[in-house]
């Protein structure tokens, strides 16, 4: 009978040996580590590109919870502003014409991820959509239709000659978005990442725009940080 354990316990030892011996990717499990951590907190730095033209900088916050393996529930909140102005100097003889657009967007994100790949260097990609509310303030203020680009000593001016023309908008606006990530994991808690978003804005649900169809888009990238807890 201990001649028997032995033997057993030796073959054993043998089948394990080449196992343990046997070199580990390190993405090959990276799925199946970052879906243990049930929650997490995210900070993202980005860049934002609307239709209405001009690219702004795009801070963002994300919480995040695994529901299912390789199934994540996001809820992001996005900030972005932008603003440029035109025209020229003005001289001692006359006023010169000028023009201000800005715009500020803030978005709100319910998003579905889904993480397709479980292992390998594919195990980074999550694909996901969702619906999207943004409360969007923009307007213009100025003489006449641009012309050259404004120069900061000319900004004095503005105080000075009032503007003719005013156009100010604002209101909450419905739609979808898409998104698309590739997660770094550098521990089991924390994970740094790059993603690509677009948002297709269809709807709008509030503002005194009496034209409630409201075709407008954006699209950004952003790198990210994420903490699990």
């Amino acid at each position: 009978m201990l001649k028997r354990a032995f033997l057993s316990g030796l073959m054993l030892l043998g089948a394990l040996l080449p196992l343990a011996a046997q070199e580990t990717n390190p993405l090959q499990n990276m799925g199946a580590a970052q879906s243990e951590v049930s929650n997490r907190l995210g900070v993202a730095l980005g860049v934002l590109g609307a239709t209405s033209g001009g690219s702004s900088a795009l801070l963002s916050a994300t919480y995040t919870r695994s529901i299912l393996q390789g199934v994540e529930m996001e809820l992001s909140f996005q900030q972005s502003a932008y603003s440029v102005a035109f025209g020229s100097p003005p001289s001692q003889s006359s006023v010169s014409d000028y023009s201000i657009f800005f715009r500020n967007y803030s978005t709100i994100d319910g998003t579905v991820m889904l993480a397709p790949f479980s292992s390998g260097f594919l195990s980074g990609f999550r694909f996901g959509a969702g619906a999207t509310f943004q409360f969007r303030w923009q307007g213009t203020v100025g003489t006449a239709l641009p012309s050259l680009p404004l120069r900061l000593d000319s900004l004095p001016a503005l105080r000075t000659y009032p503007p003719s023309a005013y156009a100010y908008s604002n209101g909450l606006v419905f739609g979808g978005h898409l998104k698309i990530d590739y997660v770094i994991p550098l521990s089991k808690m924390v994970d740094i990442g790059l993603r690509t978003q677009g948002h297709f804005l269809l709807l709008r649900l509030t503002g005194d725009d009496p034209v409630k169809v409201f075709a407008d888009a954006t699209g950004s990238a952003s790198i990210f940080l994420r903490v699990g807890f």
